[in-house]
């Protein structure tokens, strides 16, 4: 038997260029945490988490995978999770189809993995290589080889989670330890060591082969059945809790000041984000491509630059794939296979949320009236950005953007726009095959907007639901979950990874069980509701095919309980806002657009208590419509309204409309935030010409400040390139002639006006 100096001095040997005391350290610290894992390991039910491993190594321990069809039940068996993560593909897609390598070939290959002096030759193999989604050449991880020279050969190999024993490395101090270093280490340290404490000597090759996992399972947990499978089972137990994380997660607040940096998100960088913005946030390399007439590859070379300059700045980690290389993406997205083995990926919900704040801001005292009063009519000189001005308040309070904004609609009111375009009406269908054409009820803008608002589900994703049940937890307000025969478990702590380790009440035993996010949501896409979960017969069976060894009831109570969270908010609780935009309202008969409407708009009488009876509400009798029983205005809609001062029809607005909004007036100078983004290049020049020409406008009592010129006539020098005489030659001289035409001195006035706007005045 190995005796523990020479453990020891071999362990010194993992450790070259270290001095003797940083050796004795290292050595200290991996004794320390062996020992907190056999304490552990006593813990049947933490063993029982892990113990899906021994299952698949009496089931496959021995059996040659010499072929397509027991590389596809090795590959496919609900056992296996040894294996790499396949967001982009594997190297044993096309095999398994039968459109890669031939029987022999295959055969082959797979016969290198009898011994690991193979192991550069099955790098090296083009059945273990391939392309992955990204276009990007890939060959087979060492875990997946792990895998294999594991079920081979249980007594020299071991099972590679490759970020666990990264994050054993560093904290060792062992530096960067290939696999074969940590093969060596294991059969050479390792496991003498394990033998020696657990006080078993290391078993045979035969004994193996005989195991009954079920039977065998108190000798298993004793040592009786010690091989590299131990080891492995201490590092994993010993360090996947000690600082292992899925991806980096950066909150709202950094990614607007991530966002906010030029040297981080550059233009490059920028002009993704718009790109996957004008899908909603959620595409995949090749729909973008298409659309932008761009090769897939160019993404990812920018996702990885933004990638590495968010983590300069920022010291966040990032989640290692198989091969112990980072995967970039996870920083900003969440991922999931999408249609013809692409890949989508999706801003993260923190991204989307800073993204939505970034839109140019907009004045915070319209927003709180708007939230405050329900509906307001934005009036201005024309050009003053008002209905620019109602789209951001839009944005701002729905969360959405100008490329996507399912919350947001707008409307232009005009002579021939009535009753059935905007509540409901009857419309002609198409004839039948006789010829004969019907009508049928058809809601308006507004009703089906407001069907919409008053249907709407509140949009709770499982992050924001397990945020919200940490909350509770930590408040005490959570402190035990009902399992699915009725008992409880107790909340004992939350890890500092937000790990829930709770503990079965009433039970003798200490025992603890620690459930994850990550299993969590791996469950919660397998039952995505609690209906789905709740109809599982058995959950050991329906748990842990899904996500491995585990505690099943644990993650169900837990589960359940996260779904409960998400049922207990009813349509009517959504937080979500929803804001219909009326153009140029006063074009529009109101009295005949609105009809009984006036009443149900009026904020005082919003929700079902409101509810009015529309001209064809008969038609919608046992229905099953949601305004069956009369519509009504929800209290999540805002309505924004904007007109003209100098339009004729002002003056005839209905005192009903006019009690009913609240009414703010935009001058010309109030909204040139919106040169921001449309014209930086001119912005400051058309200030200056803009303010000149207002005032002389303001002056000339015949005019005055509601014939004021606004700053959505100067977006046209983009198209003039710069050029201010072109502007006033062809788009502000006309519009001015226009409205002096009949007032005295109507030509020197347009002259004076022209001095003005040039600065010229000054000189006379």
């Amino acid at each position: 038997m190995t005796t523990m100096d020479e453990m020891r001095a071999r362990y010194g040997q993992y450790l070259q260029g270290q001095d003797d005391a940083a050796v004795a350290a290292s050595w200290e610290r991996m004794q320390a945490k062996m020992a907190v894992y056999l304490e552990r390991r006593r813990d049947s039910e933490l063993f029982k988490d892990e113990l899906y491993k021994w299952r698949l190594l009496q089931q496959w321990h021995g059996q040659a995978v010499h072929d397509r069809e027991t590389l596809n039940a090795w590959l496919m068996d609900k056992e296996n999770n040894l294996l790499s993560t396949r967001s982009y593909g594997s190297w044993y897609d096309d095999i398994l189809k039968g459109t890669k390598g031939t029987d022999d070939e295959l055969r082959a290959a797979l016969a290198l993995f009898d011994s690991s002096d193979n192991l550069d030759a099955i790098k090296a193999h083009p059945l273990f290589q391939w392309t992955n989604k990204s276009m990007c050449k890939r060959t087979i991880s060492d875990r997946d080889i792990a895998a294999f020279l594991f079920l081979r050969d249980p007594l020299r190999y071991m099972p590679y989670p490759t970020e666990v024993f990264r994050l054993a490395a560093k904290d060792l101090g062992l530096g960067g330890m290939s696999l074969m270093r940590w093969f060596e280490l294991a059969q050479e340290v390792l496991l003498p060591l394990l033998a020696q404490k657990l006080g078993r000597p290391v078993t045979s090759a035969e004994k193996l082969r005989a195991m009954d996992v079920e039977r065998d399972f108190a000798a298993i947990q004793q040592g009786d059945f010690l091989c590299m499978l131990d080891v492995q089972d201490f590092i994993f137990i010993s360090w996947h809790d000690n600082g292992a994380t899925e991806a980096t997660d950066l909150s709202e607040a950094q990614w607007r000041e991530i966002l906010a940096s030029p040297d981080i998100t550059t233009p490059m960088a920028q002009d993704l984000l718009k790109k996957w913005q004008s899908f909603g946030g959620k595409a995949t390399c090749y729909e973008v491509a298409t659309r932008y007439h761009e090769h897939p590859t160019v993404y990812v070379g920018v996702v990885v630059g933004w990638v590495k300059r968010i983590l300069e700045a920022y010291q966040c980690p990032i989640e290692m794939d198989g091969e112990d290389k980072p995967i970039w993406w996870k920083v900003v997205f969440l991922g999931e296979s999408a249609a013809d083995k692409h890949f989508a990926w999706e801003f993260k919900p923190e991204l989307k949320r800073a993204l939505a704040a970034t839109v140019v801001p907009v004045r915070q005292d319209l927003l709180d009236l708007l939230l405050a009063t329900h509906q307001i009519i934005l009036t201005g000189a024309p050009g003053t950005g008002k209905t620019y001005l109602a789209r951001q308040l839009a944005y701002a309070i729905t969360g959405d953007n100008d490329k996507d904004s399912p919350h947001v609609c707008l409307c232009q009111f005009h002579p021939s726009f009535d009753y059935t375009d905007f509540v409901e009406g009857l419309r002609p269908t198409a004839p039948d095959e006789n010829g004969a054409i019907g009508f049928v009820r058809q809601d308006g803008l507004f009703k089906d907007f407001c069907k919409k608002a008053a249907s709407v589900k509140p949009a709770v994703t499982l992050p924001e639901l397990f945020a919200q049940l940490l909350q509770k937890i930590q408040s005490g307000e959570v402190d035990s979950f009902t399992q699915k025969r009725g008992g409880s478990i107790q909340v004992v702590e939350l890890t500092p990874n937000n790990n829930i380790i709770v503990q079965a009440l009433g039970e003798n035993s200490e025992a603890t069980y620690t459930v994850s996010y990550r299993r969590l949501e791996k469950l919660a896409k397998a039952y995505p509701d609690r209906a789905a979960l709740q109809a599982i017969s058995n959950i050991n069976d329906g748990i842990v095919q899904v996500i491995g060894g585990c505690n099943s009831s644990a993650y169900w109570a837990v589960l359940n309980t996260l779904w409960g969270l998400k049922e207990d908010k009813a349509p009517g609780d959504s937080k979500q806002k929803f804001v219909f935009i009326i153009d140029e309202i006063n074009r529009g008969d109101i009295s005949k657009v609105f009809g009984e409407l006036f009443f149900a708009i009026d904020p005082g009488y919003r929700g079902p208590s409101g509810r009015v009876q529309t001209q064809y509400a008969n038609l919608l009798k046992n229905s099953g419509d949601i305004f069956a029983d009369g519509f009504y205005v929800p209290e999540n809609v805002y309505i924004i309204g904007t007109m003209n001062d100098i339009d004729r029809g002002v003056e005839s607005m209905d005192f009903a409309i006019r009690r009913r909004f609240t009414w703010v007036d935009i001058g010309a100078d109030e909204n040139l935030a919106m040169w921001d983004q449309s014209m930086p290049a001119y912005k400051d020049a058309a200030r200056d010409y803009l303010l000149r020409l207002n005032k002389a406008i303001g002056d000339y009592e015949v005019l005055g400040s509601a014939y004021h010129i606004g700053p959505a006539y100067f977006l046209k020098l983009n198209h003039y390139q710069g050029d201010f005489s072109k502007l006033w030659r062809c788009d502000l001289a006309p519009l001015l002639k226009e409205y002096l035409r009949g007032t005295p001195e109507q030509s020197e006035r347009l002259v004076e006006f022209e001095k003005a706007y040039f600065g010229q005045l000054a000189e006379d």
